[in-house]
């Protein structure tokens, strides 16, 4: 399929033949959460970190912490992927709320330290470039909103997202390619996009609507993304969302002219355009700057093994395998895993509370070639194709999990063993260092602890609501016996002397209702006497 050519000069009929061009881009690149080690998180992660230093109270998150969050291109992106929150999906500060809710402060600055480690590597040209790019997209977000505000073209929300994320695909390339001439913000970047597909077969246009479509699917908002440079009289007859975009992008070069092609663009004055401007500049926070000093590989290793520890430190029993997975996505960049559990003779079989649910009907492994059953007896990570070892379960784990190499981490508790097996595409995905492989197995183990742990408390609960539940049985019991024998003795004298004092009717009134409430005592304590029913809250207590 065609790709997208300059845009300079290019007519709006030429152009209709070729905006398919996102097919291009290969789906998997963007199907699992963005990578959490590229160093733009690393830039970002250095604002975090400040902002969290300063937060004294959790709920603190709800207001600084979303708006932090919001202002940051890629990490607003990456904590949507990795914590998707359909319910509020439309409402993006709603959403990130959720998102940072779902994975916790502990967590959130777990990953902040991580990403942070890779400061120091950016050389000074790329930190200038990627603070000039922030600059950028945010001005591009609060103009986005404003002129959707103005317009009532589209959702302000939207709008802002797509101000925010519209260059998202030069920082993939400036990941993924050494030689990359970006991120460039300014007229550069239409030769940018040329050089582009001559080099890549893609442009970054087309790859950031797709990183956005995969991760945070809206209605248009990867279209526009991806026509944010297109021409002007193609993208007037599309609806509002891409127009809103394509005029905010026209108005950020602060030229007459830019600004005339956007009012033209939304059918507004000029005059308006340029008051969103310059409420765009008076919204936009500071730029990111990164750290001046390195952080110690190993000193962050160890607190952000503190704060995976206190992630799991109160969780319960039923959200291990959400934390679990969130953990893995947001520090490792590892979708979740699959979980077995060894038996004394090593042979591994489904945690089903731990486990994608793809994988409930997975049988038992026992074969000696699985490279899952040699991890656990070798205790070390490996690391393999699973055509390597010749073994069907590692095959079929692969095939349902739809990867292609399988990792093995064994971990270990207190009272229970097993393997946590990672999917991937391909074999560029291992833990090479030993930091990464310890924080691998530090997280994995962590969580089966916090599960283990839970699942003993749960078992402890119920052994101590059914001992106490036996024990107030055996009370009752005692306590009928103990009243029902009194009872049918004060009955029985009651008779006799209802037959020998032959009294007034008045009198054998009184009597039988004696004999009934004396009755109605001896079947309350019958009643007492019987066995207890287990509570409905003892019978659900799996939580």
């Amino acid at each position: 399929m065609a790709a997208i050519t300059p845009h300079a000069g290019s007519g709006a009929v030429e152009y209709g033949t070729l905006i398919l061009s996102r097919a291009v881009v290969l789906l998997h690149s963007y199907s699992s959460p963005l990578n959490p080690r590229a160093w733009p998180s690393a830039a970002c992660a250095d604002e975090a970190l400040r902002l969290l230093a300063t937060l004294r109270e959790p709920e603190d998150d709800n207001v600084l912490l979303v708006e932090a969050v919001l202002a940051s291109p890629w990490l607003s992106l990456q904590l949507l992927a990795i914590a998707p929150d359909n319910k509020n999906r439309g409402a993006p500060r709603q959403a990130v709320q959720a998102a940072i809710r779902r994975v916790g402060k502990d967590l959130f600055t777990a990953w902040a330290l991580l990403a942070a480690v890779g400061t120091e590597d950016i050389a000074t040209a790329s930190k200038e470039s990627f603070a000039q790019f922030c600059r950028h997209s945010r001005m591009a977000a609060h103009l986005a909103e404003n002129l959707a505000t103005i317009t009532r073209l589209c959702n302000p929300d939207y709008a802002y997202l797509a101000g925010l994320w519209h260059n998202l695909g030069q920082l993939h390339l400036a990941v993924t390619q050494p030689r990359y001439a970006g991120p460039v913000v300014d007229v550069r970047e239409i030769a940018l996009a040329a050089d582009e597909l001559k080099q890549y077969g893609q442009s970054h246009t087309a790859i950031a609507a797709q990183m956005v479509s995969t991760n945070f699917p809206l209605p248009l908002l990867a279209e526009a993304i991806e026509l944010h440079h297109a021409p002007m009289d193609f993208v007037g007859d599309l609806p509002g969302l891409p127009r809103v975009l394509r005029a905010t992008i026209a108005a950020l070069s602060g030229a007459e002219t830019g600004i005339a092609d956007a009012a033209k663009l939304l059918n507004v004055d000029s005059q308006q355009v340029v008051l969103a401007i310059k409420a765009a500049r008076q919204a936009t926070p500071p730029d990111i700057h990164a750290t001046s000093a390195a952080i110690p590989p190993a000193l962050v290793m160890v607190s952000a093994q503190g704060l995976v520890r206190a992630t799991f430190a109160e969780i319960k029993e039923a959200a291990c395998k959400e934390h679990l997975s969130l953990a893995c996505r947001l520090l490792t960049g590892r979708s979740a895993p699959l979980v077995l559990q060894a038996d004394e003779q090593n042979t591994l079989r489904l945690l089903p509370e731990c486990s994608p649910r793809e994988l409930m009907e997975f049988t038992a492994v026992s074969d000696a070639r699985s490279l899952c059953v040699q991890a656990l007896l070798k205790d070390e990570i490996l690391f393999a194709m699973p055509i390597d070892s010749g073994s069907a379960p590692d095959w079929l784990m692969a095939r349902l999990l739809g990867g292609g190499a399988l990792e093995c981490v064994p971990w270990r508790t207190p009272c229970m063993h097993g393997v946590a097996v990672f999917v991937h595409e391909t074999t560029s995905a291992r833990a090479d260092s030993a930091i990464e492989q310890s924080l691998l197995r530090h997280i994995v183990n962590t969580a089966l602890a916090a599960y283990e742990r839970a699942r003993d408390q749960r078992i402890e609960i119920k052994t101590a609501s059914e001992s106490a539940r036996q024990a107030e049985q055996y009370a009752a019991r005692r306590i009928a016996h103990e009243v029902s024998n009194p009872l049918s003795i004060i009955g029985n004298y009651l008779s006799i002397i209802e037959r020998q004092q032959k009294g007034t009717p008045e009198l054998a009134k009184q009597m039988a209702l004696m004999h009934a409430e004396i009755g109605r005592a001896q079947r309350l304590m019958k009643k007492l006497g019987r066995p207890i029913p287990a509570r409905e809250s003892d019978a659900n207590s799996g939580v």
